[in-house]
């Protein structure tokens, strides 16, 4: 017998939430090793046009609205943005927003938001069923097919970019 699962997922997506959180605990593991022994001046150093306080609230940002979006909020709200602005809106010009946005929060509230947005994402992700991974999410984007291919792309899939930044090996 054919294992159906396995046939109808061609690709190297973690299959389940154990898979997943692993991953995310290994990429994002990386990440805050990358900061760990950084302090508030070492953060605001520059790395590669942003300081690793930019890139550790990018990444908290995009966290949190992919919190919202496994919760069922709107991403638009989530970004602080009406409808039309969202939709107008693209991922170039969210970064700079998101940016813009943060530029002058202190270090420690940075690492306070970078920390909790991880934590409260994982026990969002820790509650979800292996069958929940699967579900179809944007019909419409053939890049973000299924949740567990959205939450890649907002964890697993986007630490490496900014390790290699904060580390210089981008």
């Amino acid at each position: 017998m054919v294992n159906e699962e396995a046939t109808q997922i061609a690709d190297d997506r973690p299959r389940t939430v154990a898979q997943l959180l692993d991953l995310i605990a290994r990429e994002r593991g990386a990440l805050e090793q990358a900061i760990a022994n950084m302090d508030d001046d070492d953060l605001v150093s520059l790395t590669s046009g942003w300081t690793a306080k930019d890139h550790l609230a990018h990444v908290a940002a995009w966290e949190r609205r992919l919190l919202g979006e496994i919760q069922g909020d709107h991403a638009a709200e989530r970004f602080g943005l009406d409808e039309a602005t969202f939709t107008a809106t693209d991922t170039d010009d969210f970064n700079a927003m998101l940016h813009a946005r943060h530029r002058n929060d202190s270090s420690a509230a940075v690492r306070a938001e970078f920390h909790a947005c991880g934590e409260a994402l994982r026990a969002a992700l820790a509650g979800l069923s292996d069958a929940d991974l699967m579900q179809p999410v944007r019909p419409d984007d053939p890049g973000v097919d299924t949740l567990v291919e959205l939450i890649g792309w907002d964890t697993h899939k986007h630490y490496p970019e900014h390790v290699a930044a904060i580390t210089g090996r981008a």
